[in-house]
């Protein structure tokens, strides 16, 4: 049975949320959207592992900035005891995190936030995870640029009746904001339409899709690159 969702409700409660505080299951597939900030460049990073792997993510940010992470629907600094960090002299940051033995989805996101003078900048990736094999998930409709209070639409493709949840990720305070969940229709398609909030600081909006049938899930994440700071190039640590 499908679950419909209001989405003039689902639109007004993301802004609401998010003023109060494309990548694929498949590491061909890292698209739509940016993979870093100008402010973010990845210096290392193994982002194909198995359960139990150990991943490490090194980073070249602005200097003398906070830089903090989270993956999937947890923090990074709560789930695996990663705390947000200030790089070094040379702009350098690092964390290292264990693949849970149970984690299910064929891809980690993963979000990467940069405070630099009153903005945020983000890294939106993923660890594609070895040995898991979801249901299938790919992009069909997507809004890659909105300035703030424009409307986002975001559709994929899954296997019909499959469950399928979309979360906004590398919000204050440190959580992931659950927009909206239904079932695919009979073709495998979902979609939902979101809108920047009025007032959003960062570079971009990092969004996460699941879709999970029978025990299996597979994963996407992406991001809206926020047209009012597209301009904006912090200087990286040297």
């Amino acid at each position: 049975m499908s679950v419909k969702i209001n989405k003039s409700i689902l639109a007004w409660s993301l802004c609401t949320a998010l003023s109060l505080c494309s990548l694929s299951g498949g590491a061909e597939e890292l698209q739509p959207g940016p993979a870093a900030s100008p402010a973010i460049q990845i210096v290392s990073f193994n982002n194909v592992a198995r359960p139990g792997d150990t991943v490490t993510l090194k980073l070249r940010v602005t200097a003398g900035t906070s830089c903090s992470i989270e993956a999937d629907r947890a923090r990074l600094a709560e789930a695996f005891a990663l705390p947000t960090r200030t790089p070094d002299q040379e702009g350098l940051v690092s964390w290292s995190w264990e693949i849970p033995q149970t984690y299910r989805a064929e891809l980690m996101p993963v979000i990467v936030t940069l405070k630099v003078g009153g903005h945020e900048h983000k890294l939106v990736t993923g660890v594609k995870i070895l040995g898991k094999v979801g249901p299938g998930l790919t992009v069909r409709q997507w809004t890659k640029g909105a300035g703030n209070g424009d409307s986002v639409i975001c559709g994929v493709q899954t296997i019909p009746d499959a469950n399928c949840r979309i979360e906004v990720g590398g919000l204050a305070p440190n959580k992931l904001l659950t927009a909206g969940e239904q079932r695919a229709d009979k073709e495998g398609m979902a979609s939902w339409t979101l809108h920047m909030p009025p007032d959003f600081k960062a570079d971009k909006l990092p969004v996460i899709i699941t879709s999970s049938a029978d025990g299996r899930e597979s994963k996407l994440v992406t991001a809206v690159q926020a047209a009012q700071l597209a301009a904006s190039r912090p200087e990286l640590g040297r």
